[in-house]
């Protein structure tokens, strides 16, 4: 549950579930890890450290609390954060979830060929997750791969049908290349 708020950008119910969840897990690393993500993706980079460093200190040794840690650090601080995520990976490589959390990391910070590495193993390793093709699609969008991006598209919104955000990306990209053609004729 907190991952999907987090996922939805709604970080301060993230928070508030995340308290609720160490009233009967205190000694969750994950959990305050969690909240480390939430809080650095708020932009509360020194309480994002804070916790961080209770989750490290909880002998979290996962990936999602170097995860956790490379968010706190901010961009300001690349190369240990770059440690941070290293370490994540290696924890994380047969886990497909995580490796799509690492991938969301890269892909905030414009490092879009990291995350098209992640992606591409994912979709490759478990064709039949939605979320990874989407993120696959939009790392395409950035790099300027319209067609690689249209079908990433397409392999999600046939994956989960209902789910209006993947049809909407698919449109947006047929959309896209529409436009560009006409653009370019003109």
């Amino acid at each position: 549950q907190l991952r999907c708020l987090i996922a939805l950008e709604d970080y301060q119910e993230a928070l508030t579930w995340a308290d609720k969840a160490l009233e009967y897990l205190p000694k969750s690393a994950s959990v305050v890890a969690l909240q480390t993500i939430a809080l650095a993706r708020e932009g509360r980079h020194s309480e994002a450290m804070e916790h961080s460093d209770r989750a490290l200190q909880m002998g979290g040794n996962n990936a999602i609390v170097w995860l956790a840690r490379a968010w706190a650090l901010r961009t300001d601080r690349p190369e240990p954060a770059r440690r941070c995520v290293a370490k994540a990976l290696e924890v994380a490589r047969n886990k497909p979830e995580m490796l799509v959390e690492i991938a969301v990391y890269f892909l905030d910070r414009a490092q879009f060929g990291e995350a098209l590495e992640l992606l591409q193993d994912v979709t490759n390793r478990r064709p039949a997750l939605a979320q990874p093709w989407y993120l696959l699609g939009v790392c395409h969008l950035a790099m300027g791969r319209r067609p690689e991006a249209l079908s990433a598209f397409e392999h999600a919104a046939r994956r989960a049908p209902r789910k209006k955000l993947y049809l909407l990306a698919l449109h947006r990209a047929q959309r896209q290349g529409i436009f560009s053609s006409i653009w370019r004729k003109l």
